[in-house]
């Protein structure tokens, strides 16, 4: 049996326990998606991509937010 959960204290009956049936969890897995997204979002900020998608929905191009050379983000690799 398996639980998408990273926790199975509350699904462990006192049955189940004394089964055979073999529980497992999801433990661990949604930490490098979250973290992934983490990175993906202080880039798309950090760049002005949030201007450019606001500009892409009224369907211009205002290319002033992009004028200017970004500042580096080298905060993010080291």
């Amino acid at each position: 049996m398996h639980t998408g959960a990273a926790g199975v204290r509350g699904s462990l009956t006192p049955e189940l326990v004394a089964s055979d049936i073999v529980f497992t969890n999801s433990a661990g897995i949604h930490g490098p998606p979250v973290a992934e997204t983490v990175i993906a979002y202080l880039l798309h900020f950090a760049r002005g991509l949030d201007h450019a998608v606001r500009s892409q929905h009224r369907g211009e191009w205002d290319k002033a937010p992009f004028d200017a050379p970004a500042a580096p983000v080298r905060e993010l690799s080291r």
